[in-house]
């Protein structure tokens, strides 16, 4: 069985040369995707109709970045900010436990000290 899920994006920052794409089964999903250019906090919403508000969801987060650096994060259940910091190669991994909203999953991406280029990443999470 297929779950249909989606990503939207929220920001106060901004991209260039977006593309992503996500897949998504009962029990887990993926999200794959990169940005030529970030400036600023995107926040990335991952849609599925499994994830309830309060879920902790487990994920696995890898990012990557060709120049500038990049600080990917989710909050936990217990409200705490969870990340992992990439730069010219030195991936992020980020394994936590995330809280899920209605319906998605918000995991955020924030250039640090001015923008990113040739951003990519990959997010893995189960659903309860």
């Amino acid at each position: 069985m297929l779950i249909l899920s989606a990503l939207a994006c929220e920001s106060t920052g901004s991209t260039v040369g977006s593309h992503r794409a996500c897949r998504s089964t009962i029990g887990s999903g993926q999200c794959e995707g990169s940005w030529k250019k970030l400036s600023g906090t995107v926040t990335e919403n991952i849609e599925n109709d499994r994830i309830s508000s309060f879920d902790t969801i487990p994920v696995e987060i890898r990012v990557s970045v060709e120049s500038g650096a990049v600080r990917v994060s989710c909050k936990d259940p217990d409200g705490e900010t969870r990340s992992a910091q990439a730069s010219p190669g030195s991936p992020a991994a980020l394994s936590a436990d995330c809280e899920g909203d209605f319906d998605e999953l918000e995991v955020t991406f924030e250039a640090l000290d001015g923008d990113a280029t040739g951003v990519s990443y990959t997010i893995n999470y189960q659903v309860p």
